[in-house]
């Protein structure tokens, strides 16, 4: 039961942390650059790659904070599954409906991969960091 609690949270913990890493780079960040393209360009790159890799950081950290004596490493492998499964289906549809009025273009396709390595590479590293913490 606390592995499925532990997901839970865990998930939750992600996409908050996710969504609050997004909205202060979207606000604070590269603003020295004015309002220019290329500062534009910068903020949304890094609340759409870099913040995702944030969330998946931090959002183990939570949940072993608020759970304790739960099996972080099939937490982890259960949250990590969940996030294959939902970008496999978000791809599968983009490719299903490519060209049509729902279809994602090659740019999106290659944006959810960046998105999709984003998370994991920083969930997989949140994961390193609580080994090492001990």
């Amino acid at each position: 039961m606390k592995t499925i609690g532990g997901v839970l949270l865990t998930s939750v913990a992600f996409f908050a942390i996710w969504l609050l890493a997004a909205v202060l780079t979207i606000v604070i960040a590269f603003r020295g650059w004015g309002d220019s393209g290329i500062a534009e360009y910068l903020r949304l790159g890094m609340a759409w790659f870099v913040c995702p890799g944030i969330g998946g950081y931090y959002a183990p950290r939570v949940t072993s904070s608020f759970i304790s004596g739960v099996n972080m490493d099939s937490v982890i492998a259960s949250f990590l599954t969940i996030i294959s499964m939902v970008f496999v289906v978000f791809m599968g549809v983009s490719i299903v409906a490519y060209g049509s009025e729902f279809g994602g273009g090659v740019s999106e396709m290659f944006q959810l991969s960046l998105q999709f390595a984003s998370m994991i590479i920083g969930t997989l590293m949140g994961k390193a960091a609580l080994n090492l913490d001990g």
